[in-house]
């Protein structure tokens, strides 16, 4: 292995008043090299598993879209499976980000801007679409993660419907009202995406919000 000036660990230097300071370098060369390469394939994975599911798209074809042999790619991800969990962690890391700045239908109508945000990245919709209907089969690799997505979604949403109903933004709901909203919610967000991604001319978020505005009138 070789060595290079970025590996070698630095010595600690002094200010005037001999308090040791460390030396940190900011990563160059080869180390940046690799994190760059490693965006590279998440992003051709990304559009490849969207596209293709997990079991159609190769590691041949997703190292392709990079310029690398599928040995860089298992050099970064260590397999296939290795490579799709990173690429929903990715996924995973971009939603819900601009939520969750108030509570109770401030934060449940602040979906649409979610939803909004969306329009922009169709490559993460169709990714979604695609892992949410093959991971149906309890084998599939992404079964467990998706399962668990969706109750996630779910719970936060049924307590921002929790909050509301408990400080009188709603009538007052039991459990099973606040988890069956809850589900509609979603229902009615992958409903709508999956009509964009076929026909694009739908407007999305106009419609969600109807259907927003429609529940809370309903639940008030």
């Amino acid at each position: 292995m070789s060595v290079t000036a970025d590996s070698i660990p630095q010595p600690a230097s002094q200010d005037a008043e001999g308090t040791k300071k460390v030396v940190v370098r900011k990563p160059r060369g080869q180390y940046r090299n690799g994190i760059i390469q490693r965006e590279r394939i998440l992003e051709s994975a990304t559009e490849l598993f969207a596209r293709h599911g997990y079991a159609g798209a190769s590691l041949r074809q997703i190292a392709a879209g990079v310029g690398v042999t599928p040995g860089n790619v298992l050099l970064h991800f260590g397999s296939k499976e290795g490579l799709l969990m990173a690429v929903l962690d990715r996924w995973t890391a971009t939603s819900f980000q601009s939520r969750e700045t108030s509570e109770g239908l401030d934060n449940l109508r602040s979906l649409s801007g979610l939803m909004k945000e969306h329009l922009s990245e169709r490559k993460f919709i169709e990714l979604f679409m695609t892992m949410a209907s093959e991971a149906t089969d309890p084998e599939h690799p992404a079964h467990d993660l998706m399962v668990a997505r969706y109750e996630d979604v779910v719970a936060r949403i049924a307590a921002d419907l929790a909050y509301a109903s408990q400080h009188g933004q709603i009538r007052p709901l039991d459990e099973h009202e606040i988890s069956v909203c809850a589900r509609r919610v979603v229902a009615m967000m992958d409903g709508l995406q999956i009509q964009w991604l076929l026909n694009p001319s739908v407007d999305l978020v106009a419609e969600f919000e109807d259907f927003l505005d429609a529940l809370i009138h309903r639940i008030s």
